[in-house]
């Protein structure tokens, strides 16, 4: 087990993310087991004083890992690299967007508009009110939403508004 990405709100209450590739992850009364053949994430909440909060599984995923971000009030944005045709070298990015009682709020995915020769890969995440900042490197073109755009080894920062 692997724990990809962890954080802290203002009362103290602990998010992470945790890989494993086989076995089981028993958290807050639940058993959440690897699938066959592969591993699996689970993002997972601890009081501050240690007791178990939620626990959440997360999609498949793809190449990366899923680092997170968490606001002073609890909320919870989990990133991921994703490959959505292992045949290319397209890398995508995913952000969820959690509230502080571990209910699904919103997501968001973004894929280079050619994967033979377009790649996202996401660095770093925010949370400020309710949108999440995203800063990453992105090569080819990609429509973040407003246009295809097309850049070579370039940064950017994307404001997600849910």
């Amino acid at each position: 087990m692997d724990f990809a990405g962890l954080g802290t709100s203002a009362k103290g209450t602990v998010a992470a993310s945790l890989f494993y590739d086989s076995g089981s992850v028993f958290w807050a009364g639940v058993n959440y087991p690897a699938p066959p053949g592969g591993g699996a994430y689970v993002l997972l909440t601890a009081e501050a004083d240690g007791r178990p909060g939620w626990a959440r599984p997360l999609p498949p995923r793809g190449y990366g890992n899923y680092n997170l971000a968490v606001d002073p009030a609890g909320q919870v944005a989990p990133i991921s690299i994703l490959n959505p045709d292992p045949s290319e070298r397209c890398n995508a990015m995913r952000v969820l967007k959690y509230n502080l009682a571990g209910e699904f709020l919103w997501s968001r995915d973004f894929t280079p508009t050619d994967c033979a020769t377009g790649t996202i890969l996401p660095r770093g995440l925010a949370i400020s009110g309710h949108n999440v900042f995203v800063v990453g490197f992105m090569d080819g073109r990609a429509d973040f939403g407003f246009g295809t755009i097309s850049r070579m080894n370039s940064s950017f920062i994307l404001n997600l508004a849910p």
